[in-house]
Protein backbone atom coordinates (compact mmCIF):
# COMPACT_ATOMS: atom_id res chain seq x y z
CA UNK A 1 0.00 0.00 0.00
CA UNK A 2 1.56 3.36 -1.03
CA UNK A 3 2.17 6.03 2.17
CA UNK A 4 1.38 8.76 0.44
CA UNK A 5 0.80 11.54 3.09
CA UNK A 6 -0.25 14.35 0.89
CA UNK A 7 -2.86 14.48 -1.76
CA UNK A 8 -2.84 14.04 -5.22
CA UNK A 9 -2.99 17.47 -7.54
CA UNK A 10 -5.58 17.46 -9.85
CA UNK A 11 -5.44 19.70 -13.29
CA UNK A 12 -8.64 20.39 -14.52
CA UNK A 13 -9.42 21.04 -18.10
CA UNK A 14 -11.96 22.52 -19.32
CA UNK A 15 -14.31 24.55 -16.45
CA UNK A 16 -17.95 25.38 -17.76
CA UNK A 17 -20.97 23.45 -16.74
CA UNK A 18 -19.51 20.05 -15.38
CA UNK A 19 -15.79 21.77 -14.57
CA UNK A 20 -16.85 23.90 -12.12
CA UNK A 21 -18.78 21.23 -10.04
CA UNK A 22 -15.52 19.07 -10.24
CA UNK A 23 -13.62 22.50 -9.03
CA UNK A 24 -15.92 22.75 -6.11
CA UNK A 25 -16.11 18.96 -5.04
CA UNK A 26 -11.77 18.85 -5.20
CA UNK A 27 -12.18 22.18 -2.39
CA UNK A 28 -13.73 19.56 0.27
CA UNK A 29 -11.50 16.50 -0.75
CA UNK A 30 -8.93 14.55 1.87
CA UNK A 31 -6.74 12.82 -0.81
CA UNK A 32 -7.28 14.55 -4.00
CA UNK A 33 -7.17 18.70 -4.29
CA UNK A 34 -7.32 21.07 -6.92
CA UNK A 35 -3.78 21.99 -8.44
CA UNK A 36 -4.56 24.38 -11.45
CA UNK A 37 -7.21 25.18 -13.98
CA UNK A 38 -7.01 25.60 -18.04
CA UNK A 39 -9.68 27.46 -19.31
CA UNK A 40 -8.83 29.67 -22.21
CA UNK A 41 -12.47 31.39 -21.85
CA UNK A 42 -12.12 31.99 -18.26
CA UNK A 43 -11.65 35.64 -17.22
CA UNK A 44 -9.37 37.53 -14.48
CA UNK A 45 -11.81 37.33 -11.70
CA UNK A 46 -13.32 33.53 -12.91
CA UNK A 47 -9.80 32.45 -12.61
CA UNK A 48 -9.22 34.35 -8.88
CA UNK A 49 -12.93 32.41 -8.18
CA UNK A 50 -10.66 28.68 -8.12
CA UNK A 51 -7.51 30.00 -6.32
CA UNK A 52 -4.99 28.10 -8.06
CA UNK A 53 -2.44 27.53 -10.90
CA UNK A 54 -4.33 28.75 -14.19
CA UNK A 55 -2.03 27.58 -17.13
CA UNK A 56 -2.11 29.00 -20.12
CA UNK A 57 -2.84 25.90 -22.25
CA UNK A 58 -3.68 22.16 -21.70
CA UNK A 59 0.29 21.49 -22.54
CA UNK A 60 1.31 23.33 -19.94
CA UNK A 61 -1.01 21.67 -17.20
CA UNK A 62 -0.32 18.19 -18.57
CA UNK A 63 3.64 18.72 -18.59
CA UNK A 64 3.98 20.25 -14.76
CA UNK A 65 5.49 17.23 -13.10
CA UNK A 66 3.24 18.92 -9.85
CA UNK A 67 -0.03 17.39 -11.25
CA UNK A 68 -0.67 13.88 -11.05
CA UNK A 69 -4.56 13.63 -12.56
CA UNK A 70 -5.99 15.22 -15.34
CA UNK A 71 -9.84 15.45 -15.29
CA UNK A 72 -11.01 16.32 -18.57
CA UNK A 73 -14.32 18.07 -18.71
CA UNK A 74 -14.14 20.06 -21.97
CA UNK A 75 -16.47 19.05 -24.83
CA UNK A 76 -16.42 15.45 -25.81
CA UNK A 77 -15.24 15.71 -29.16
CA UNK A 78 -11.26 17.00 -27.24
CA UNK A 79 -11.89 13.83 -24.79
CA UNK A 80 -9.47 11.89 -26.75
CA UNK A 81 -6.82 13.44 -27.88
CA UNK A 82 -6.79 14.88 -24.63
CA UNK A 83 -6.83 11.56 -22.77
CA UNK A 84 -4.06 9.97 -24.95
CA UNK A 85 -1.73 12.99 -24.35
CA UNK A 86 -2.38 13.16 -20.34
CA UNK A 87 -1.64 9.27 -20.30
CA UNK A 88 1.74 9.73 -22.49
CA UNK A 89 2.83 12.26 -19.81
CA UNK A 90 2.16 9.87 -17.32
CA UNK A 91 -1.15 11.50 -15.85
CA UNK A 92 -3.81 9.54 -14.56
CA UNK A 93 -7.26 10.12 -16.17
CA UNK A 94 -10.61 11.22 -15.52
CA UNK A 95 -12.81 11.82 -18.64
CA UNK A 96 -16.29 13.32 -18.25
CA UNK A 97 -19.12 11.00 -19.96
CA UNK A 98 -19.75 10.18 -22.72
CA UNK A 99 -15.99 8.81 -22.80
CA UNK A 100 -15.81 9.64 -26.50
CA UNK A 101 -18.16 9.85 -29.58
CA UNK A 102 -17.02 6.63 -31.81
CA UNK A 103 -15.95 3.32 -30.63
CA UNK A 104 -12.30 3.62 -32.11
CA UNK A 105 -12.02 6.53 -30.20
CA UNK A 106 -12.39 4.73 -27.26
CA UNK A 107 -10.60 2.29 -27.71
CA UNK A 108 -7.42 4.33 -28.79
CA UNK A 109 -8.16 5.80 -25.12
CA UNK A 110 -7.93 2.66 -23.23
CA UNK A 111 -4.88 1.54 -24.93
CA UNK A 112 -2.91 4.74 -24.43
CA UNK A 113 -4.13 4.73 -20.78
CA UNK A 114 -2.80 0.64 -20.32
CA UNK A 115 0.57 1.16 -22.42
CA UNK A 116 1.70 4.46 -19.99
CA UNK A 117 0.79 2.74 -16.69
CA UNK A 118 -1.75 5.07 -15.77
CA UNK A 119 -5.39 4.42 -14.52
CA UNK A 120 -8.60 5.48 -16.26
CA UNK A 121 -11.75 6.67 -15.46
CA UNK A 122 -15.16 8.08 -16.24
CA UNK A 123 -17.39 10.58 -14.91
CA UNK A 124 -20.54 8.37 -14.22
CA UNK A 125 -21.60 9.86 -11.13
CA UNK A 126 -24.67 8.21 -10.68
CA UNK A 127 -22.04 4.94 -9.49
CA UNK A 128 -21.48 7.23 -6.32
CA UNK A 129 -25.54 8.22 -6.12
CA UNK A 130 -26.20 6.61 -2.30
CA UNK A 131 -29.72 5.72 -4.26
CA UNK A 132 -28.44 3.37 -6.86
CA UNK A 133 -25.68 2.01 -4.31
CA UNK A 134 -28.55 1.08 -2.01
CA UNK A 135 -30.12 -0.55 -5.37
CA UNK A 136 -27.26 -2.24 -5.93
CA UNK A 137 -26.89 -3.47 -1.57
CA UNK A 138 -30.37 -4.68 -2.02
CA UNK A 139 -30.31 -6.68 -5.57
CA UNK A 140 -27.23 -8.35 -4.14
CA UNK A 141 -29.11 -9.75 -1.70
CA UNK A 142 -31.39 -11.45 -4.11
CA UNK A 143 -33.96 -9.96 -2.48
CA UNK A 144 -35.77 -9.05 -6.09
CA UNK A 145 -35.11 -12.93 -7.83
CA UNK A 146 -34.71 -12.32 -11.07
CA UNK A 147 -35.37 -8.80 -13.12
CA UNK A 148 -38.46 -9.21 -15.46
CA UNK A 149 -38.28 -5.16 -16.15
CA UNK A 150 -36.57 -1.99 -15.79
CA UNK A 151 -38.25 1.67 -16.39
CA UNK A 152 -36.10 4.83 -16.34
CA UNK A 153 -36.76 8.56 -16.60
CA UNK A 154 -34.21 11.22 -16.77
CA UNK A 155 -35.59 14.34 -18.15
CA UNK A 156 -33.24 17.76 -17.79
CA UNK A 157 -33.90 21.27 -18.73
CA UNK A 158 -32.11 22.20 -22.02
CA UNK A 159 -32.22 26.06 -20.27
CA UNK A 160 -29.14 25.39 -17.69
CA UNK A 161 -27.26 23.79 -21.14
CA UNK A 162 -24.96 25.48 -22.91
CA UNK A 163 -25.51 25.98 -26.91
CA UNK A 164 -23.35 23.50 -28.04
CA UNK A 165 -25.18 20.66 -27.43
CA UNK A 166 -27.66 21.20 -29.89
CA UNK A 167 -23.99 21.73 -32.11
CA UNK A 168 -23.44 18.88 -34.40
CA UNK A 169 -20.35 16.77 -33.72
CA UNK A 170 -20.03 17.88 -29.64
CA UNK A 171 -22.63 16.21 -27.91
CA UNK A 172 -23.71 12.87 -29.65
CA UNK A 173 -27.33 13.67 -28.60
CA UNK A 174 -29.27 13.30 -25.69
CA UNK A 175 -29.13 9.49 -25.74
CA UNK A 176 -24.70 9.47 -25.97
CA UNK A 177 -24.83 12.30 -23.46
CA UNK A 178 -27.40 11.52 -21.01
CA UNK A 179 -29.16 8.21 -21.42
CA UNK A 180 -25.32 6.83 -20.85
CA UNK A 181 -25.75 7.62 -17.38
CA UNK A 182 -28.86 4.47 -16.91
CA UNK A 183 -27.20 2.27 -19.99
CA UNK A 184 -24.04 2.31 -17.62
CA UNK A 185 -26.19 2.20 -14.14
CA UNK A 186 -28.49 -1.06 -16.02
CA UNK A 187 -25.00 -2.58 -17.33
CA UNK A 188 -23.62 -2.25 -13.48
CA UNK A 189 -26.91 -3.12 -11.59
CA UNK A 190 -27.96 -5.71 -13.46
CA UNK A 191 -24.39 -7.16 -14.16
CA UNK A 192 -25.80 -8.64 -17.66
CA UNK A 193 -25.29 -7.43 -21.07
CA UNK A 194 -27.58 -5.52 -23.73
CA UNK A 195 -28.00 -7.90 -26.80
CA UNK A 196 -30.46 -5.66 -28.38
CA UNK A 197 -31.31 -1.87 -28.88
CA UNK A 198 -34.25 -0.04 -29.80
CA UNK A 199 -34.83 3.51 -30.19
CA UNK A 200 -37.52 6.12 -30.91
CA UNK A 201 -37.44 9.95 -30.70
CA UNK A 202 -40.19 12.71 -31.98
CA UNK A 203 -37.84 14.55 -33.69
CA UNK A 204 -34.56 16.61 -33.81
CA UNK A 205 -33.93 19.77 -31.85
CA UNK A 206 -31.34 21.63 -33.97
CA UNK A 207 -29.25 19.31 -35.51
CA UNK A 208 -29.20 16.50 -32.34
CA UNK A 209 -32.12 14.30 -30.93
CA UNK A 210 -32.79 15.75 -27.72
CA UNK A 211 -35.64 13.04 -26.44
CA UNK A 212 -35.87 9.68 -26.99
CA UNK A 213 -37.58 6.15 -25.53
CA UNK A 214 -34.77 3.47 -25.75
CA UNK A 215 -35.97 -0.10 -25.22
CA UNK A 216 -32.83 -2.32 -24.37
CA UNK A 217 -33.53 -6.34 -24.84
CA UNK A 218 -30.47 -7.99 -22.32
CA UNK A 219 -29.08 -11.44 -22.49
CA UNK A 220 -30.62 -13.28 -19.10
CA UNK A 221 -34.19 -12.12 -20.39
CA UNK A 222 -34.74 -8.57 -18.57
CA UNK A 223 -36.04 -5.58 -20.57
CA UNK A 224 -35.71 -1.94 -20.00
CA UNK A 225 -37.37 1.31 -21.19
CA UNK A 226 -35.55 4.41 -20.91
CA UNK A 227 -37.33 7.97 -20.91
CA UNK A 228 -35.00 10.58 -21.96
CA UNK A 229 -35.08 14.35 -22.60
CA UNK A 230 -33.50 17.77 -22.69
CA UNK A 231 -36.69 19.32 -23.03
CA UNK A 232 -38.17 20.17 -19.71
CA UNK A 233 -39.63 23.41 -19.29
CA UNK A 234 -37.80 26.17 -17.54
CA UNK A 235 -41.05 26.54 -14.87
CA UNK A 236 -40.74 23.03 -14.07
CA UNK A 237 -40.42 23.66 -10.45
CA UNK A 238 -37.28 21.60 -9.67
CA UNK A 239 -34.08 21.00 -12.03
CA UNK A 240 -35.45 17.62 -13.57
CA UNK A 241 -36.83 14.09 -13.30
CA UNK A 242 -34.96 11.31 -12.29
CA UNK A 243 -36.48 7.72 -11.49
CA UNK A 244 -35.97 4.34 -12.06
CA UNK A 245 -38.41 1.24 -11.38
CA UNK A 246 -36.90 -2.45 -11.01
CA UNK A 247 -39.39 -5.22 -11.33
CA UNK A 248 -37.97 -8.59 -10.15
CA UNK A 249 -40.08 -12.30 -9.02
CA UNK A 250 -40.60 -11.40 -5.76
CA UNK A 251 -40.69 -7.64 -5.56
CA UNK A 252 -39.88 -4.01 -7.21
CA UNK A 253 -37.55 -1.58 -6.04
CA UNK A 254 -39.33 2.61 -6.69
CA UNK A 255 -36.25 5.39 -7.16
CA UNK A 256 -36.57 8.81 -7.59
CA UNK A 257 -33.77 10.45 -6.82
CA UNK A 258 -35.46 13.85 -5.82
CA UNK A 259 -37.70 12.25 -3.34
CA UNK A 260 -37.76 11.83 0.76
CA UNK A 261 -36.92 9.26 1.32
CA UNK A 262 -35.59 8.17 -2.24
CA UNK A 263 -35.76 4.54 -2.53
CA UNK A 264 -38.85 2.45 -2.12
CA UNK A 265 -39.05 -1.45 -1.81
CA UNK A 266 -42.11 -4.04 -1.97
CA UNK A 267 -41.84 -8.01 -1.85
CA UNK A 268 -40.29 -11.16 -0.59
CA UNK A 269 -36.83 -10.62 1.45
CA UNK A 270 -34.77 -11.87 4.43
CA UNK A 271 -34.21 -8.48 5.41
CA UNK A 272 -37.49 -7.34 7.41
CA UNK A 273 -36.70 -4.55 8.50
CA UNK A 274 -37.16 -2.38 5.42
CA UNK A 275 -38.51 -4.77 2.98
CA UNK A 276 -42.33 -6.22 3.26
CA UNK A 277 -43.13 -9.62 2.55
CA UNK A 278 -45.67 -10.64 -0.38
CA UNK A 279 -48.12 -11.18 1.76
CA UNK A 280 -48.06 -7.75 2.79
CA UNK A 281 -47.40 -5.72 -0.27
CA UNK A 282 -47.11 -1.97 2.02
CA UNK A 283 -44.11 -0.08 0.34
CA UNK A 284 -41.11 0.47 2.76
CA UNK A 285 -39.18 3.50 2.48
CA UNK A 286 -35.35 3.54 2.83
CA UNK A 287 -33.62 7.25 3.54
CA UNK A 288 -30.05 7.66 2.84
CA UNK A 289 -27.45 10.00 4.08
CA UNK A 290 -26.47 12.76 1.21
CA UNK A 291 -23.42 13.13 -0.28
CA UNK A 292 -22.14 15.29 -2.92
CA UNK A 293 -21.14 12.02 -5.99
CA UNK A 294 -18.84 13.87 -7.72
CA UNK A 295 -16.61 14.41 -4.48
CA UNK A 296 -17.35 10.64 -3.52
CA UNK A 297 -16.10 9.48 -6.97
CA UNK A 298 -12.95 11.47 -7.28
CA UNK A 299 -12.31 10.39 -3.17
CA UNK A 300 -12.51 6.47 -4.83
CA UNK A 301 -10.23 7.31 -7.75
CA UNK A 302 -7.83 8.79 -5.59
CA UNK A 303 -8.12 5.61 -3.47
CA UNK A 304 -7.33 3.55 -6.79
CA UNK A 305 -4.30 5.52 -7.76
CA UNK A 306 -2.64 5.65 -3.76
CA UNK A 307 -3.35 1.89 -2.97
CA UNK A 308 -2.83 1.06 -6.64
CA UNK A 309 -5.81 -0.80 -6.63
CA UNK A 310 -8.23 -1.73 -9.30
CA UNK A 311 -10.74 1.76 -10.69
CA UNK A 312 -14.17 1.39 -10.91
CA UNK A 313 -15.74 2.25 -13.85
CA UNK A 314 -12.83 2.10 -16.26
CA UNK A 315 -12.53 2.46 -19.13
CA UNK A 316 -13.70 -0.54 -20.81
CA UNK A 317 -16.86 0.36 -18.87
CA UNK A 318 -16.95 3.28 -20.33
CA UNK A 319 -16.78 1.36 -23.47
CA UNK A 320 -19.20 -0.70 -23.04
CA UNK A 321 -21.95 2.07 -22.48
CA UNK A 322 -20.90 3.77 -25.46
CA UNK A 323 -21.17 0.63 -27.33
CA UNK A 324 -24.89 0.22 -25.82
CA UNK A 325 -26.00 4.13 -26.67
CA UNK A 326 -24.31 4.37 -30.10
CA UNK A 327 -26.45 0.83 -31.07
CA UNK A 328 -29.25 2.78 -29.84
CA UNK A 329 -28.49 5.96 -32.12
CA UNK A 330 -28.04 3.53 -35.10
CA UNK A 331 -31.42 2.27 -34.54
CA UNK A 332 -32.69 5.45 -34.22
CA UNK A 333 -31.46 6.61 -37.90
CA UNK A 334 -32.34 2.79 -39.15
CA UNK A 335 -36.32 2.86 -37.63
CA UNK A 336 -35.46 -1.34 -36.89
CA UNK A 337 -34.15 -3.32 -33.45
CA UNK A 338 -30.28 -3.55 -34.01
CA UNK A 339 -28.59 -6.67 -32.30
CA UNK A 340 -25.55 -5.26 -30.09
CA UNK A 341 -22.21 -6.17 -31.96
CA UNK A 342 -23.37 -5.78 -34.97
CA UNK A 343 -21.66 -2.86 -37.55
CA UNK A 344 -22.64 0.36 -37.06
CA UNK A 345 -23.11 2.14 -40.55
CA UNK A 346 -22.67 5.40 -39.13
CA UNK A 347 -20.55 5.29 -35.50
CA UNK A 348 -16.99 4.71 -36.98
CA UNK A 349 -18.00 8.15 -38.72
CA UNK A 350 -19.68 11.36 -36.64
CA UNK A 351 -23.51 10.10 -36.22
CA UNK A 352 -25.67 12.17 -35.83
CA UNK A 353 -23.01 15.02 -35.75
CA UNK A 354 -22.49 14.63 -32.53
CA UNK A 355 -21.95 16.77 -29.11
CA UNK A 356 -20.75 16.57 -25.03
CA UNK A 357 -19.10 18.38 -22.52
CA UNK A 358 -18.52 22.06 -22.51
CA UNK A 359 -14.61 23.49 -21.96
Amino acid sequence: MNSRKTPLRAGLIGCGRMGSRYAAALQNTGRIALGGICDPRLGKDRIEQFACRAYKDEEALLCDPRIDVAIIAAPTELHKDLCIRAAERHKHVLVEKPMALTLPDARAMIGAAESNGVKLTLGMVERFNPTYRKIKEVMAQSCLGRVISVSVTRKTKSVNRPAWYLEAGKSGGVIVDLAIHDIDLLLWLLGDEVQTAYALSPGRHGDVTDTAMVLLGFRKGAIACLDVSWRLDPSYPSWGEIRMEILGERGMIAADAGALPPVYIAGGTSLPSFIHTQEDLKWSGIDLVREDVIRSMLESFAESIIGDTTVTPDGRDGLKALEVALHAVESLERKTPVTIGAKISKEERNHEGTDSKGI
